[in-house]
Order: C-alpha cells, then structure tokens, then sequence
C-alpha cells in the first residue's frame, strides 16, 4: 500500500514535469513567434532603411551631376577670364577687380558644396546609428533565444532522469 502511494507520488510528479514541459513548450513557441515578427519588422525597418540609403545615393548622383556642370561653368568661367586677362593685361585696376570677384564666387561655391557634404554625411551617421540600435536588438534576442533552448534541453533531461527513475522503481517492485 505504501508502495503504490509512492509510486501515485512519483506518477503525480511525472505528470506534473510533463505538463511544465509542456507548458514551457508552448511559451517557447511563442517566443519564437514573437522574435520571428520582430524580425520580421526589423527587416521591413531595414528594407526601409535601404530604399532611403538608395535615395540618397540617388540624390548624391543628383548633387554630384550638378557638381560636374558647374565645374564644366567653372571651367567655361575660367576659360573667359583668361580670354579677359589678355585682353585688359593693359588695364590692372579692371584685372583685380575681376581677380576679386572670381575669389568670391569660388568661396560661395566652395561654402554651398561644405554645406550638401556636410548635410550627407550627417545622414549617413543618422543611419549608422539606427543600424546600429537594429543589430544591439537583434543579438538581444538570439541571446533570449538561446537562453530558452537551454533551459528547454535542462527539462528535458530532467523529466528523462525522472522518467528512468519511475521504470526503475516500478522493475523493482515488479521484482519484489
């Protein structure tokens, strides 16, 4: 009689290990489900994030073409200066003048192209960071991921160490 009380105890608590493992079964899948969606979300974020670095190389182009034709302005600008200098070689006070409003227009050319770089590259650092705060996430949750494998595989073992322990005990009394 004590023995079969024993044995009711062992079974109760064999069935109580399985409906944890159970239950933790089911936490783990949703688990899963939810890091799966939030990566999926991640990696809307991230397409995201590409199509505007797209735009951006897009616009780049864009500032770099407008780049280009002005240099070719600057150059066609150039050319009529030296076309300008031989003519007023003679006359010096027209010559400086000239030399002074060309140094101008290079400067405010110069400071508009500092300010589109700088503007760019403020973007990139932006996005450098927002990449950033996307892979900290990530490894967040591949470690919570890891941990409840862990602990699913420590379960597991138990309810086997406890599963060997009952057929032992049950051969046992089979034997006596």
């Amino acid at each position: 009689m004590e023995q079969e009380q024993i044995l009711n105890l062992i079974l109760d608590q064999l069935s109580f290990l399985k409906q944890g493992q159970q239950q933790l079964k089911l936490e783990l899948k949703e688990d899963i489900q939810k890091v799966g969606s939030k990566v999926d979300k991640l990696e809307i974020r991230f397409d995201h994030l590409e199509t505007r670095f797209d735009h951006l190389e897009i616009r780049l182009d864009a500032v770099e073409t407008r780049l280009d034709s002005l240099e070719t302005r600057f150059d066609v600008l150039e050319t009529r200066l030296d076309n300008l200098e031989t003519r007023f070689d003679t006359v010096e006070s027209g010559f400086s003048e000239l030399k002074t409003r060309f140094a101008h227009l290079e400067l405010r050319l110069e400071n508009e192209l500092i300010e589109k770089i700088r503007a760019l590259f403020d973007q990139q650092s932006l996005m450098q960071d927002n990449f950033n705060r996307i892979n900290e996430s990530l490894t967040k949750l591949e470690e919570r991921l890891e941990f409840l494998a862990h602990q699913s595989t420590e379960h597991a073992m138990t309810l086997k160490r406890h599963d060997r322990e009952l057929r032992l005990l049950l051969a046992e009394r089979r034997a006596t």
